[in-house]
């Protein structure tokens, strides 16, 4: 095999008479030489992979007995296994493929890379694959005196980086919660049309009208057709509740501090002079299936005083308002998912948010 010492080489002799042999017919024995194809004579070192005639020679002794016929032998040198190992790898989702990096085993009498013509790797994935691991495969590859012994490898697809940035808003501190929108940045492959919904956003502290401030927009949930392509990084954004003057304008912002929070309560009273309760308030029944009945007191109710909103901030129709009786009004929320809900209701400068629960 290549690589392998060349063995000692022997001879077959037949037609010796008496008590005839090697040394009484030839002087000095018989010697050996390696040829070629090309009968070019071949080092008995670092033989190539193949085949080779072993032509004995040697001097015959005088007067000789014999006529001598020499008959060549022939050295097979056989291919030596190479073992070529793809090295596993990785790639994110979206890019090309690396360079993909193979590994020897088995190199004989300082060969290296340059004597050979080396297995090419290839993988079945493409800039379009999902996130999975796909087999790097090795095809070709030749040499003289090497067979190949190839070994494939693994190629991890990783998932991309996504961010979603909540985009800044800002309103009067009368109006309703706008459309919430968001920057998103890091789609590769077009997918912006895998988005099956979202990103939904929450607001923090909990948003009531009137007061103004500045609040964090918080996107979340942003639902992909193929979720495991990318690894998914929410930014919050700022909305800006502006106080409007009597004319409608917005004016400066009043700063909010941290510690003051949106007093949710189906007893609380608040107004802007902090003044207590206009009266005893009622709410029946809560938790409810169907129909709410609010009792304010001594208050005098409009539709234009009520607000119905949930724990996002999300505002609902007054039109679940079914009936105003001067200071009590009935509420029917059988079209309601289940959750909690706050009715903040206006009298005057005097503001009441009960907390109902919806079953």
């Amino acid at each position: 095999k290549y690589g392998e010492m060349a063995p000692s080489f022997t001879s077959k002799i037949k037609g010796l008479q008496y008590q005839d042999n090697v040394d009484s017919v030839f002087s000095g024995g018989i010697s050996y030489t390696l040829l070629n194809d090309a009968n070019s004579v071949v080092p008995g070192t670092n033989i190539s992979a193949g085949k080779f005639n072993i032509v004995p020679a040697g001097s015959i002794i005088q007067p000789s007995n014999y006529n001598i016929q020499f008959v060549n032998g022939l050295l097979t040198v056989n291919k030596a296994v190479l073992t070529a190992t793809v090295v596993d790898t990785f790639r994110t989702y979206g890019a090309n493929d690396p360079v993909f990096r193979i590994t020897y085993t088995g190199f004989l009498n300082g060969d290296n890379v340059a004597n050979i013509t080396p297995p090419v790797a290839s993988s079945v994935a493409t800039s379009l694959s999902h996130v999975s691991a796909y087999p790097i495969t090795l095809s070709g590859g030749s040499s003289a005196n090497y067979s190949f012994a190839n070994n494939s490898g693994l190629l991890a697809i990783k998932p991309a980086s996504l961010t979603v940035k909540a985009d800044d808003k800002t309103i009067a501190d009368d109006d309703n919660l706008p459309n919430f929108t968001s920057t998103i940045t890091g789609f590769v492959n077009n997918d912006t049309s895998t988005i099956l919904s979202g990103p939904a956003y929450s607001v923090s502290p909990y948003f009531q009208q009137d007061a103004t401030g500045t609040y964090t927009i918080t996107p979340y949930n942003l639902q992909l057709l193929y979720p495991d392509d990318y690894i998914i990084t929410y930014i919050s954004g700022s909305l800006y509740v502006t106080e409007e003057d009597e004319h409608g304008k917005k004016g400066n912002n009043r700063s909010r501090n941290s510690s003051t929070q949106i007093t949710q309560s189906s007893t609380a009273i608040q107004n802007a002079n902090g003044d207590a309760s206009l009266g005893i308030a009622l709410i029946y029944p809560n938790p409810t299936r169907a129909t709410v009945n609010i009792n304010l007191g001594n208050a005098n109710l409009s539709a234009n005083d009520i607000v119905i909103t949930d724990l996002l901030g999300r505002i609902y129709s007054v039109k679940a308002v079914k009936k105003i009786y001067g200071n009590r009004f009935e509420l029917d929320m059988t079209t309601f998912k289940t959750g909690v809900y706050f009715i903040k209701i206006r009298t005057g400068n005097t503001f009441k948010v009960f907390k109902i629960l919806k079953q």
